[in-house]
């Protein structure tokens, strides 16, 4: 799966969000999500909504709780994903 099939799982489930923040890791794509009435400040709050990358899976990280697993990610560009 790539990061476009990832963020349209993603877009699916959350209509309303502007993803602020886009990671990647061998195993999932890790979305940041805003309202869009903070998107512009990319202000968000809350945890990364992940999509594994062989199954389409859902799930959540804390950046609390996941904050080595979230360091170790790479940054994606999220203008890539509205091309």
């Amino acid at each position: 799966m790539n990061v476009k099939e990832a963020y349209k799982i993603i877009e699916d489930k959350y209509p309303g969000g502007v993803v602020v923040e886009c990671l990647e890791s061998d195993d999932f794509y890790a979305f940041a999500l805003a309202d869009k009435k903070y998107a512009s400040e990319k202000f968000f709050v809350g945890g990364y909504h992940a999509v594994e990358k062989k199954s389409g899976k859902m799930s959540t990280l804390n950046p609390l709780r996941d904050c080595k697993t979230i360091q170790k990610c790479n940054k994606v560009d999220v203008n890539i994903l509205n091309k």
